[in-house]
């Protein structure tokens, strides 16, 4: 577990890893590689996390999972609720907000998502 004061908590799971990116209280930022984490923003200060190609802004609390085998990202909003920006194939942005209690399935070789 990695608690930053008023800020955020990160629980992670067993082989997985995430990297400080920038702690300035203005926006933490985060990269998870790999695994299973649970982000929970405990502050005002946005928190965004870098998995792969897709960037989380998340106000309340996620649970991110990567499966590498599938090349998958899995996004779970457990409280609040999470914003999410990527590049599709053709380099465009695309962005949208998941909301408390759905699951994003995002595919790292299509760069497509599926709201569930």
């Amino acid at each position: 577990t990695i608690e930053f004061d008023n800020a955020c908590i990160i629980e992670m799971s067993e082989n997985t890893s995430v990297n400080v990116i920038q702690t300035l209280p203005i926006n933490l930022v985060f990269r998870q590689s790999d695994g299973s984490a649970v982000f929970n923003r405990t502050g005002e200060n946005p928190l965004s996390v870098r998995t792969l190609s897709l960037l989380s802004d998340i106000n309340g609390k996620a649970k991110i999972t990567i499966d590498k085998d599938k090349n998958t990202i899995y996004l779970e909003v457990i409280s609040g609720s999470t914003t999410v920006a990527y590049n599709d194939l053709e380099f465009i942005s695309r962005q949208m907000t998941i909301e408390e209690n759905q699951t994003y399935t995002f595919n790292q070789d299509t760069r497509k998502g599926v709201l569930r």
